[in-house]
């Protein structure tokens, strides 16, 4: 990822109007969370964890999830608000990841990239 690119997600998380803490989670936390539990899933990974707005609520529902995120500022924010899950939010992105380790549910949210 540029560093162009990661530090434009840290500005935005910085400013304090990406997701904040009152913003409730998108629809598919929902989906996610029936398709894992149908299919006997317990653990995954979350690519773009953010701040927690999404991973939060999928994680307090019992998905043992890592979260992944290129922003330093997002993930600093996250530890602070869910501080209990700060051993599996890891900083970068897909090759951060050890070689080793396999996620049987993988999701993440699209986003249009920060504001400019």
């Amino acid at each position: 990822m540029s560093i162009a690119v990661t530090e434009s997600w840290d500005v935005e998380y910085a400013s304090g109007t990406r997701y904040t803490p009152d913003e409730p989670p998108v629809g598919f936390v929902a989906d996610i969370l029936a398709v894992a539990k149908e299919h006997g899933i317990e653990r995954g990974l979350y690519v773009g964890a953010g701040n927690g707005r999404n991973f939060i609520p999928m994680s307090d529902a019992g998905l043992e999830l890592t979260g992944l995120d290129i922003s330093t500022v997002a993930i600093d924010q996250l530890k602070e608000r869910a501080p209990r899950y700060a051993d599996r939010l890891v900083v970068g992105d897909l090759p951060a990841l050890p070689d080793d380790v396999r996620f049987p549910l993988a999701s993440g949210r699209a986003s249009g990239g920060p504001a400019r």
